[in-house]
């Protein structure tokens, strides 16, 4: 029965249901036996986004999920059958007794992809800390169910395979912090082919768009760290129109289908992901799902008038969440939980790093932090020819000290960073100036005559990146950089060929300067200002016959350049659109052919610590992280390490110096090292810092949204 109370918003009814579902259920539920695990995770997550988890037994809850999971025999020869079961319709806890002493498993007791994913979100939820979930028989099994398209079925005895499960594994990595049971580039290989001509995502290729589907594939995409490395700046216009045309009240899941309670969250969430929720009616998505309301049980129906469920009553909370409704817990749009059980999740990562760092005694973490702390006080005597870089040097130490979980240290001082920072940034008469070169003064620690400095020197596109860069590791919302500025500076270091001087006056020209327009603007959210048809065209002739980038044109191919060239066109999101297959593919080659043991930066070279990152990141960017070798290069990067002062050399023999330490610490969190972050290949920043530039992207996005209307 739908609700006759106009907006009045049912939430004690709504508990109720929820505590309903998990004691309870009308027979017609009887096709669920198998699912228990889903209709609980409803129920749960539910009550938390109402902020009523306090109606629960949560220790009780929590070990009956654990006693569905399907654990390893005493020889593990079912270790790729583990995982999560929907109910005790196959087994129950009484089953692990059996596998302890050594007795055979029942060959058709196993986990269920989309078990696994609610039960580790309901656990989450709960305020478990998954210190019981056997991580590896996860990743064993999520191995098996993986195809050879990329999807993935939902049980090793075979099933259905569609979008569904790729963002159920790409969750369930994501959770246990461990993307190895998953070929990441076959499923975004699956992904791009079931994109659409309308604009959005099939359940599998060929197949017509759909709002649930089109929410996996992009929260898969998110989770991954690769939507705007997957989707071209079109791509995604057209993906952001599809799912704005679906709202006619409510949403519809659709063209020409009726509005539905549950795309209210698939299609919202879809838009919160890619930054334009704030364009939809609040009005009328919120009256459509206040007329589905059941008056009588709580809940929520599929439509007006029919039967509360609790699939439609989870996501028409969900939906209004997503709209700040009342005082509803906020969700979050990936992972599908939770704000509150999403920095659970964060705090669970956390204990989980601390414990890795502990255990990664030879990487010496806290030495090199504090080689980093040191060089931020002053530079050693034969650093001298550095002083006129100081704020790319801040950069190296804030990014390395993100990079180890170390940037606490500078707790006291973080204020003191941003404001030395934005004390470089000024708007000039002319507004040719954007950020002043590094020489402009000295680390926030010491004393320079700042002004008198800036009077002389104008600005730099290697010290604009840096500042920018430096201003998001410390999280600050760059609401003091004038955009429109700083973006007019930087096009007016573009040549006709589309290339970058590092400031006026210079005529030397380097893809790295070229990188760095790109990258601040998207920093800047303002790529448009920029000659991208220029930009792509240099690009290309700096492509040479040995497969990697020179420089500049006509140069020899190099490790730092071919990063630079590979970096540039991910951020423009223009990589297939300028380079050929059989390019992409000789570009890969190139770099393959770079390790030794480690990698060098040319063709008959040293390997050199740097390139670790400048090659690997590369190959990451390309989709060919070379797995198989990171052994090797974990080796020879940690004996280049200085045992007694901390810091990296950047070959044997040398002296540490910060630029060997940062890139071979970029390096080692490119292969997952213990006690490092994860770093975002295309901008050389940690995963934490780029989530605050989204964060930031939003913000700007909505404030243009509100002037508008």
């Amino acid at each position: 029965m739908a609700s006759d109370a106009g907006e009045e918003f049912l939430r004690q009814k709504h508990i109720i249901f929820f505590q309903r579902c998990l004691h309870i259920l009308p027979s017609r539920y009887a096709q669920l036996d198998t699912s228990r695990m889903t209709v609980a995770f409803f129920a749960i997550s539910g009550l938390d986004i109402l902020n009523s988890l306090n109606v629960l037994d949560k220790d009780k809850i929590i070990d009956w999920i654990y006693s569905l999971q399907v654990l390893p025999d005493a020889t593990e020869s079912n270790l790729h059958l583990c995982g999560f079961r929907g109910s005790t319709a196959l087994g129950s806890a009484g089953l692990r007794d059996r596998y302890k002493s050594g007795q055979d498993f029942f060959p058709h007791d196993s986990g269920h992809i989309a078990m696994t994913y609610t039960a580790l979100l309901s656990l989450v939820i709960l305020g478990d800390d998954l210190s019981r979930v056997c991580k590896r028989g996860i990743r064993a099994e999520l191995h098996q169910l993986q195809l050879p398209d990329g999807s993935f079925c939902p049980t090793p005895e075979g099933s259905e395979n569609d979008m569904r499960f790729i963002y159920c594994a790409s969750c369930i990595c994501h959770f246990i912090q461990d993307w190895s049971g998953m070929d990441v580039e076959l499923s975004i290989d699956y992904i791009r082919k079931s994109l659409t001509y309308e604009g959005a995502f099939g359940q599998g290729p060929g197949l017509e768009a759909h709002g649930g589907s089109t929410f996996c594939a992009v929260a898969s995409l998110v989770l991954m760290d690769r939507l705007y490395d997957t989707l071209s700046h079109d791509e995604l216009k057209n993906l952001k129109r599809w799912c704005l045309f679906r709202q006619q009240s409510g949403f519809q899941g659709r063209p020409n289908k009726p509005v539905d309670t549950c795309y209210s969250f698939w299609v919202g969430a879809t838009l919160k992901l890619l930054g334009c929720f704030e364009m939809t009616n609040f009005t009328q998505n919120i009256e459509f799902l206040m007329e589905t309301q059941d008056s009588v049980v709580g809940g929520f129906g599929k439509w007006p008038d029919s039967n509360p469920d609790a699939l439609h009553a989870y996501f028409g909370i969900c939906g209004l969440s997503l709209m700040k409704f009342r005082d509803l817990n906020l969700v979050h749009p990936a992972f599908n939980i939770s704000q509150r059980a999403a920095t659970h999740l964060e705090w669970i990562h956390e204990k989980w790093d601390q414990s890795r760092r502990r255990a990664g005694d030879d990487f010496l973490v806290e030495k090199h932090s504090k080689f980093f702390l040191r060089c931020m006080e002053g530079l050693p005597g034969q650093a001298t020819s550095a002083d006129v870089s100081r704020t790319t040097i801040l950069y190296f130490c804030l990014s390395g000290l993100d990079l180890v979980y170390h940037l606490d240290d500078l707790i006291d001082t973080k204020q003191q960073h941003v404001d030395w920072l934005y004390h470089l940034y000024h708007d000039s008469i002319d507004h040719n100036d954007s950020v002043k070169c590094g020489s402009t003064g000295s680390l926030p620690l010491a004393n320079s005559n700042h002004e008198l400095l800036a009077a002389v020197s104008g600005s730099h596109i290697v010290m604009t990146f840096s500042v920018l860069s430096c201003l998001l590791i410390l999280q600050d919302d760059l609401s003091g950089i004038d955009r429109n500025v700083v973006m007019r500076s930087v096009r007016s270091l573009q040549s006709p060929d589309g290339s970058f001087i590092p400031c006026q006056g210079s005529t030397q020209t380097d893809l790295k300067f070229l990188y760095c327009a790109v990258a601040i603007g998207y920093i800047l959210h303002d790529i448009p200002q920029l000659d991208t048809d220029g930009i792509c065209s240099y690009i290309k002739s700096c492509l040479t016959y040995e497969g990697g980038f020179g420089h500049a044109t006509g140069l020899e191919a190099h490790g730092s350049a071919t990063y630079c060239a590979i970096a540039a066109l991910v951020l423009l999101r223009r990589l297939r659109t300028t380079l050929l297959p059989k390019e992409i593919e000789a570009v890969k080659r190139w770099c393959f052919n770079r390790q030794q043991d480690g990698f060098a930066g040319r063709t008959n070279k040293q390997p050199s610590a740097s390139y670790a990152f400048w090659i690997n990141g590369t190959l990451k960017m390309l989709g060919s992280f070379p797995a198989m070798t990171s052994w090797n290069t974990r080796k020879f990067l940690l004996e280049l390490q200085c045992l007694d002062t901390g810091g990296f050399v950047s070959s044997p023999g040398m002296q540490t110096d910060m630029l060997a330490t940062y890139y071979a610490i970029c390096g080692l969190s490119l292969i997952d090292e213990s006690g490092t972050r994860r770093l975002n290949a295309a901008l050389g920043l940690s995963h934490r810092a780029v989530q605050h530039l989204r964060t930031v992207h939003l913000r700007w996005l909505e404030a243009s949204v509100a002037v508008i209307s």
